[in-house]
């Protein structure tokens, strides 16, 4: 090919060239499962949940600290655990639904009253630390609009510190 052409395709080739793609500086936390149980918002890091399905019956349990008894689903034993009182201190009351994670100590379930939607939560989004109206271990941060967003470790280890199944 001589040097005339050559010179023609690359101008072409750089005329049509797509824009070279700018770098965007990841500020994702993580995907949450927004939940709200009680007046709170609880956002539960997506990957630890399974599925969200009605409480439709349960066994009482006492004895162990968060544990409100057992319960099943399409055959499957898990721990319900009250979230909200590990999280905030008081119990949860009555919950029409479930929240089933998996956790360090296999399946277990959360009742919750309403599912918000899965959320891509961003850094800009966060509250400082003084900001949050709740001081638990479970909480690593809280967004704008009062999401407070679940430490997945504490709450992977949840499942063993109300015993199990």
């Amino acid at each position: 090919m001589d040097e005339r052409m050559e010179a023609l395709l690359k101008k072409r080739a750089e005329r049509y060239a797509r824009p070279p793609e700018q770098k965007k500086e990841d500020t994702s936390i993580g995907t949450f499962l927004g939940c709200g149980i009680g007046n709170i918002r609880i956002g539960i890091p997506s990957e630890m949940v399974l599925e969200c399905s009605a409480l439709t019956h349960w066994t009482p349990f006492s004895g162990r600290k968060y544990l409100l008894g057992l319960t099943h689903l399409r055959g499957d034993v898990m721990s319900l655990i009250d979230l909200l009182e590990a999280v905030a201190g008081h119990p949860s009351g009555k919950c029409l639904n479930m929240a089933v994670l998996q956790g360090s100590g296999g399946r277990f379930a959360v009742p919750i009253q309403e599912v918000l939607g899965l959320r891509v939560v961003e850094m800009g989004e966060l509250l400082l630390q003084e900001q949050t109206p709740i001081n638990s271990p479970l909480i690593f941060a809280a967004t704008r609009d009062l999401w407070f967003l679940l430490n997945d470790q504490l709450l992977n280890s949840l499942s063993n510190l109300a015993g199990g199944t």
